[in-house]
């Protein structure tokens, strides 16, 4: 039985793409298998955009979400922290996603 939609957060700008792109699959494969469907920005924008522009997609989605999944590097990302705020003051549901469990 599905359990909604779930926007990952986590840190894109000022890391290694492929590293960051690995921490968001990840995250995105143990939702999956939890019932979730996941929500992942480095889906939804391109290398190209600005990161105004990005935000403001990753943004638009989040509404659309049920739960909120922060990525263990969160909170040294401007643009994560601004999710979570929106997220928090939407009441979604928030959860941490720890990759030293094997879910």
């Amino acid at each position: 039985m599905a359990k909604g939609k779930v926007f990952i957060s986590g840190k894109v700008s000022g890391m290694e793409y492929q590293e960051a792109c690995r921490k968001f699959y990840d995250a995105s494969a143990s939702l999956l298998r939890f019932g979730f469907t996941p929500v992942v920005p480095v889906d939804l924008c391109r290398a190209h955009w600005s990161w105004y522009r990005c935000m403001a997609v990753c943004l638009w989605h989040l509404l659309w979400c049920s739960h909120f999944c922060q990525l263990d590097n969160w909170a040294d990302s401007r643009g994560a922290r601004i999710e979570y705020r929106v997220a928090k003051f939407l009441g979604k549901k928030i959860y941490i996603y720890d990759y030293r469990v094997e879910y």
